[in-house]
């Protein structure tokens, strides 16, 4: 089962958690005014995997920080890449 306790957390562990990046425009100027990072969970068996079926769990079993810092820290690694860093 995908919404697990143990799931969940492994999921976190083996970095099975991805971001994908949607671009916000200011209103009418077509022009990027910010991004917003979303969670995903490319499940083994189950394939990929939206954030109603896990954000909970983590928030129930106490792992929602870890969870959140796992996904800051991709983003800050992504920010890096992308400066060739």
């Amino acid at each position: 089962m995908v919404r697990g306790r143990t799931n969940v957390r492994n999921a976190i562990d083996r970095q099975e958690l991805v971001n994908f990046y949607q671009p916000k425009e200011a209103l009418g100027d077509r022009i990027l005014a910010e991004v917003e990072s979303l969670v995903r969970w490319n499940h083994h068996v189950d394939g990929r995997v939206f954030p109603d079926q896990f954000i909970g769990v983590a928030e129930d079993h106490g792992f929602i920080d870890l969870l959140t810092r796992t996904m800051i820290a991709l983003v800050q690694a992504r920010r890096r890449r992308d400066a060739g860093l």
